[in-house]
């Protein structure tokens, strides 16, 4: 028969210590409670006092339950800290496996808010209401906080690499569609990001948030003043434009 190897004989002669050291102390323990419980039904008794013995034996007795317990915590501490790293391993194994990954998760809800986003409020909507009320402080904050909200859940919804491309529009105070596809290549290759085949498709979102237009004389891709508001907040925000997609 092999013998024990001299780490498993440590172990167990451990696990044995640890026994005999918690029932000692929980002897120990419930041996003062009884004297403490003995001294002072003789205190009672010279004083005439009627001692209730079911009750403190009632008492004595529920003790046993928090003793268990520290003798229970003391047996197993080394055991659970791995018991909980492992099940927290297996959860995020199983987030991992059904979502493949934060950045895939993220990138699929932003593109799904994307193919179905909330309308936003054009442009000319917000200046005429503004100017409508000029006189009206109050309403034009409220105009203010309500465009600052709009442009929140805007950068929420949209992949980096558009963000990029929003800024290069406004740096070159325009761009056509070979200097964006070139742009968008490079940036896609210095990021790792996705390949976008379709770049008509790519600045649909860009254009429905009223961020660019297509002017039709230069044939390029002017930022809108709507634009230049969102770059000027993801600006003051300090937002990061490494993103998803």
């Amino acid at each position: 028969m092999q013998e024990e190897s001299t780490p498993t004989k440590n172990k167990n002669n451990e696990t044995l210590y640890l026994f005999f050291a918690c029932l000692v102390l929980a002897s120990i323990i419930f041996g003062y409670i009884l004297l403490v419980t003995y001294i002072l039904g003789a205190i009672l008794s010279a004083s005439d006092i009627h001692l209730d013995w079911h009750f403190i034996l009632s008492f004595t007795d529920s003790l046993k339950w928090p003793l268990l317990i520290v003798f229970l915590a003391l047996l197993f501490r080394k055991k659970v800290p791995g018991w909980a790293g492992s099940l927290a391993s297996k959860i995020k194994r199983v987030v991992l496996k059904f979502g493949g990954g934060e950045a895939s998760v993220e990138f699929e809800e932003i593109e799904k808010k994307q193919e179905n986003p909330e309308p936003p409020d054009s442009p000319p909507e917000i200046q005429y209401e503004v100017s409508s009320v000029q006189e009206d402080d109050h309403a034009r904050a409220a105009e203010f906080w309500k465009e600052m909200y709009n442009f929140e859940r805007l950068y929420g919804i949209s992949f980096g690499s558009q963000l990029s491309v929003l800024f290069y529009i406004n740096e070159q105070n325009g761009a056509d569609l070979p200097s964006l596809k070139k742009f968008l290549d490079k940036h896609v290759s210095e990021t790792g990001g996705r390949v976008y085949t379709n770049i008509t498709e790519f600045l649909k979102f860009l254009i429905n948030a009223g961020f660019i237009i297509w002017n039709q004389e230069e044939l390029k891709y002017k930022i809108t003043d709507r634009g230049k508001k969102f770059l000027n907040y993801l600006i003051i925000q300090n937002y990061s434009l490494d993103r998803p997609g």
